[in-house]
């Protein structure tokens, strides 16, 4: 019993740390997209 609750937390774990290291990586890419646009504007 103890075995499977270990095995379900860590599932857990794993996808949120995917989920957000996902959302990382999408955040970073529209920052560098974000900034050569302003780059694009500003010359």
């Amino acid at each position: 019993m103890r075995n499977v609750l270990v095995i379900s937390i860590k599932e857990i774990v794993t996808q949120k740390l995917t989920f957000c290291i996902a959302k990382g990586q999408l955040l970073s890419r529209n920052r560098s997209s974000f900034t050569r646009y302003l780059l694009r504007t500003k010359f």
